[in-house]
C-alpha cells in the first residue's frame, strides 16, 4: 500500500487548517471588552424607560461586534463596540442626572450648560485629531 501525498493535498490541508476554528484559544483583549460591555448591558434595569428604548440597538451592536471579531474583522468589531459603549454611557448619564434635572428648571439649565461645554470640548478635540490624522497621511502628487 502506497502512502503518497501530493503537493496539492498538502496545500489543501494547510488551507483547511487555517480555516478551521482553533479551540482553546485565549480570549483577546477585544473579545474581553465585548464581553464586559455585554455584562454591563445585561446589568441594566429592564424597567428603565431609557434603557427600554435602546436595549435592542445595543444588543444588536454587541452581537455584530462579537460576530465581526470572530470573523477576524477587528476594525468593524471595534466600531460596533464603541457605538454600543457610547449608547451605554448615554443611558448611564441620563439615569445619573434624571432625578436632579427633573426637579426644577435651574438644575436643567445647569445640566444643559455642562453638556454643552463637554460637547464643545469633544468637538474641538475631534477637530484636532482629524487634522493630525490628515497631516499624517502621505502626500499624493496631483498631475
Amino acid at each position: 500500500m502506497s502512502c503518497r501525498i501530493s503537493v496539492k493535498q498538502i496545500v489543501l490541508l494547510g488551507f483547511l487548517a487555517l480555516w478551521l476554528p482553533t479551540t482553546g484559544q485565549s480570549p483577546t483583549r477585544l473579545g474581553k471588552e465585548i464581553e464586559k460591555a455585554q455584562q454591563t448591558a445585561s446589568g441594566m434595569s429592564a424597567d428603565d424607560p431609557v434603557w427600554k428604548s435602546v436595549n435592542t440597538e445595543i444588543g444588536n451592536q454587541l452581537s455584530h461586534a462579537k460576530l465581526a471579531h470572530a470573523a477576524g474583522y477587528d476594525y468593524l468589531a471595534i466600531e460596533d463596540l464603541e457605538k454600543a459603549r457610547g449608547t451605554l454611557q448615554a443611558v448611564k448619564y441620563m439615569n445619573d442626572r434624571k432625578q436632579n434635572v427633573g426637579q426644577n428648571l435651574d438644575a436643567f439649565d445647569e445640566e444643559w450648560r455642562l453638556a454643552h461645554t463637554e460637547f464643545s470640548a469633544h468637538k474641538s478635540s475631534f477637530r484636532i485629531a482629524t487634522q493630525a490624522f490628515k497631516l499624517s497621511l502621505p502626500e499624493t502628487s496631483s498631475s
